[in-house]
């Protein structure tokens, strides 16, 4: 059985691996991934900051239109003060 290091795909391997001119197109293909990557997450980052700066200005002028007597605009709900009687006494001497 032949040895796995002297097949021919192993030497044509080991010829390309040790070649230099193999890391700049390696290199250049990282480099154009990582800026890819780096793209994406600075896109979702900001459309992240646009929408939350949006918000906070809402709340800002929603807080400014209370102070300046304005009505306050949303939703509320009326609640009811109820009283609840709760009996403490044993339930079992009682029947």
């Amino acid at each position: 059985m032949p040895d796995i290091s002297d097949t021919v795909w192993s030497r044509a391997v080991q010829r390309i691996v040790t070649n230099p001119l193999w890391l700049l197109p390696a290199a250049v293909l990282g480099i154009a991934l990582a800026s890819l990557f780096f793209a994406i997450f600075l896109s979702i980052f900001a459309a992240a900051a646009v929408v939350l700066g949006l918000r906070f200005y809402w709340w800002n002028r929603d807080l400014k239109r209370a102070k300046d007597g304005k009505t306050l605009e949303g939703e509320y709900i009326v609640i009811e003060k109820r009283r609840t009687i709760v009996h403490r006494g044993d339930d079992a001497r009682d029947r």
